[in-house]
């Protein structure tokens, strides 16, 4: 009893234990109380590869690492309430976690690295109903559907990380064509015909 009260009264000297809105603090097995960083809100949950964040949050210039999914990832523009997290030049995804002098935390928070769609080239580039065009670029993998100029529309026949096929749909039109993903479209700087 005389420890709860000694624990009790020591949090409520360092602002834990109380509703002053002061730092998380925590007791450790040693009796000293650790400030505890903790992330408040992230402005996207998907980033494209070697995007940035921005997180807020309560004493995260305590942080000494910042992970999502287990890879850490650099930083700038720490303080105290904001960090600003750029993200690796690879897809990962998971929880944002900080590591501190506490330990590692998973945040509530979860943050998607993609890949963004972009085209390298489109060949053939004519064909008729029902032929078959293959669009080489990044992100092409994720891809949706494939829109043509009259705004007809088709889905990946096959597809994989750096390329896509479709067949050509009934109504397309010449014009360029608009690649649709999860996170962002691209368009073909050339023609369709």
């Amino acid at each position: 009893l005389l420890v709860a009260l000694f624990l009790m009264l020591g949090l409520s000297a360092c602002g834990g234990g109380g509703s002053s809105g002061g730092d998380t603090v925590v007791a450790t097995t040693s009796g000293s109380p650790v400030v505890i960083p903790a992330v408040t809100a992230v402005a996207a949950s998907n980033v494209a590869v070697g995007g940035s964040v921005v997180i807020t949050g309560t004493n995260l210039s305590r942080v000494t690492a910042f992970q999502v999914g287990g890879v850490t990832v650099a930083t700038s523009a720490v303080s105290e309430t904001s960090a600003t997290l750029i993200m690796p030049g690879v897809p990962v995804s998971g929880a944002l976690s900080l590591v501190s002098a506490s330990g590692t935390a998973a945040s509530s928070y979860s943050v998607n690295v993609y890949v963004p769609l972009s085209i390298s080239s489109v060949a053939p580039a004519t064909g008729g109903v029902g032929s078959s065009v293959t669009i080489a670029g990044g992100g092409m993998g994720a891809v949706t559907a494939v829109q043509f100029g009259s705004g007809a529309s088709a889905v990946p026949q096959s597809q994989g990380a750096g390329s896509v096929t479709v067949l050509v749909p009934a109504g397309a039109a010449t014009g360029p064509l608009t690649v649709r993903g999860p996170y962002n479209d691209v368009t073909s700087g050339d023609t369709y015909t």
